[in-house]
């Protein structure tokens, strides 16, 4: 039988997901760098804002000092959900105060993951307090190393933030599923450190590129200028490294139907 012509007309679409995307378990560093560039300029007046308030907001809990910690936390989660949503074209201003909305449980939660963190870093620091301690040139030179050896390990537990902040487990948990989800693209995960170094460099270029002209002329007002080229460049190259590790995340991991 002949088509309908009187009918609407009609496209092979793919069902919708509901909001989700499932991940591959492998990412591709292009895309990455790809998605972080276009997603920072998508939203540069959003996360400009949202940038601006949770600075303000971590200065002030710094200064009475155990407001950082009933604070940061939970300001480290709403800033998370909102760099999610920045890569997903859903971000809102208010995602900032997410993690305020359930506070006790977030605040707790955050402060657990965040020492478990911390405690993950500061063990590649061992050898190099060893080597202060015994005044050892060998142990000195051996812990930086190590400590060197320690940075490629712990990119392993990159993703570990962002699967905590869309709940889908626990501080103990999400390291452990990071370890375990990074374990197939984990040269990737070193590569793309590498290219977030790249990037972060960039804002040093201005500045070192006439640091020896002003020095050499004695014009403070170079130095100046370098230093404000330093600074602009620094804000959407900490956005782009920021968006790079969730470009990764999303490529392996996908995206769920809701973020918490």
């Amino acid at each position: 039988m002949s088509e309908n012509p009187y009918a609407p007309p009609s496209a092979d679409v793919e069902a919708p997901t509901g909001g989700t995307l499932a991940g591959t378990g492998d990412f591709q560093i292009g895309q990455c760098v790809s998605d972080a560039w276009s997603t920072t300029w998508a939203s540069f007046p959003t996360w400009l804002g949202v940038g601006i308030v949770a600075t303000l907001m971590l200065l002030g809990s710094v200064v009475t000092v155990i407001g950082f910690f009933l604070v940061g936390p939970v300001l480290a989660y709403g800033v998370g959900v909102f760099l999610l949503g920045v890569h997903d074209g859903r971000a809102e201003f208010s995602d900032l105060w997410a993690g305020f909305r359930n506070y006790g449980s977030t605040l707790g939660s955050g402060l657990f993951f965040f020492f478990l963190m911390a405690l993950l870093t500061y063990v590649g620091q061992i050898p190099v307090f060893l080597g202060m301690l015994t005044e050892s040139t060998g142990m000195a030179v051996a812990g930086q190393l190590v400590n060197l050896v320690w940075a490629f390990v712990l990119v392993r537990f990159y993703f570990a933030f962002f699967i905590w902040v869309e709940g889908q487990a626990g501080p103990m948990e999400a390291i452990g599923r990071s370890w375990t989800m990074t374990g197939p693209v984990k040269w990737k995960m070193i590569g793309l450190m590498f290219v977030m170094g790249a990037i972060y460099a960039v804002p040093l270029v201005p500045l070192f590129a006439l640091f020896i002209p002003a020095i050499a002329s004695d014009s403070g007002a170079l130095l100046g200028v370098g230093t404000l080229a330093a600074v602009i460049l620094m804000t959407p190259t900490l956005m782009i490294g920021y968006l790079l590790w969730i470009s990764a995340y999303r490529q392996v991991a996908g995206r769920p139907e809701v973020v918490r």
